[in-house]
């Protein structure tokens, strides 16, 4: 868990809030992580996304934005929203490794689409660290445990950089922290947003095929900030952490309880500040569904 200078703080997979931050068009997965990157990406990594995702299983059109994308855990939006970028899979990894998280294994940039789904790996130190950037408004702070080392004199010889570099631009940053308020409040993290202060943050579980046919389930993440902390949960399984955790394991489950809890010891008696709105760029409108049109009938067979 990281202060607001990203101090590891006494005591004690997700890249969905990455992917949500498109500039000027749209709006960020383990397990969910990529998916805030997304929305997060930069003017220059993308073409100019559509007002909405459009999944068409069978004769039904399903319009989504980007916001209810995100507060549902939308798997099927996000994996269109990365598969439609100009530069592929590697504008969701710069945007990720602006925010702060290194590249790390499984981080493939192709296809892209399966970025958001829970490939790549990250640490929960560095998945925290990533989410103090959307919190700081676009501000990063490199994570660290030692703030200061002074000599038997007196004299400081080591300061942690506290200062930090504005690593994306502040109303992306602003509206991926509100798009993640919203999955807090309404969405698969509402079981966080019962901490009695402002919070934003995104769930993540990773499935893959079981051995023995089936799916199993070997990640669950809950990630989330309030203005003063950043705390990340992992729960994973067995000595390599990709062991089977069981039935009923979900990022809104046992993640989202466990942050939840340990949230509300450590900002007893801190100051309720709330997160900004979200401003009026493209990827913060809900869509308007264009008409479908209705073929004529087809002419007779004779």
């Amino acid at each position: 868990q990281l202060d607001s200078r990203n101090a590891l703080a006494p005591g004690r997979k997700v890249f969905d809030a990455l992917v949500l931050s498109l500039r000027d068009g749209s709006g960020a997965a383990p397990a969910a992580s990529l998916r805030e990157t997304l929305l997060d990406t930069g003017q220059d990594r993308f073409v100019p996304p559509p007002k909405a995702i459009f999944l068409v299983p069978l004769a039904a059109v399903l319009v989504i934005s980007l916001i209810q994308a995100l507060t549902k855990s939308d798997n099927d939006a996000f994996f269109n929203l990365a598969s439609q970028l100009k530069d592929g899979g590697q504008s969701i990894i710069q945007a990720a490794n602006d925010a702060g998280a290194p590249t790390g294994a499984g981080w493939y940039p192709e296809p892209a689409g399966y970025l958001p789904l829970g490939n790549p790996e990250i640490s929960p130190i560095n998945q925290a660290s990533a989410y103090s950037t959307f919190a700081n408004y676009g501000m990063h702070r490199p994570w660290h445990i030692v703030l200061e080392v002074q000599n038997a004199s007196g004299q400081v010889i080591y300061s942690a950089d506290t200062a930090g570099s504005q690593t994306m631009e502040t109303e992306v940053a602003q509206d991926v922290t509100a798009a993640m308020t919203n999955v807090v409040n309404d969405g698969t993290g509402h079981a966080a947003g019962t901490i009695g202060y402002p919070a934003a943050g995104k769930t993540g579980t990773k499935g893959q095929d079981a051995n023995g046919g089936g799916r199993e389930t070997v990640a669950a993440w809950f990630s989330g900030f309030t203005a003063q902390f950043t705390t990340a949960v992992m729960y994973v399984n067995g000595p390599d952490g990709n062991q089977n955790l069981g039935s009923g394991w979900t990022g809104s489950g046992f993640p989202a309880r466990t942050w939840a809890a340990y949230m509300r010891q450590i900002m007893q008696g801190k100051e309720r500040v709330p997160f900004k709105k979200a401003t009026k760029r493209h990827s913060t409108q809900t869509p308007t569904p264009s008409p479908i049109v209705t073929p004529p009938p087809l002419p007779p067979t004779h």
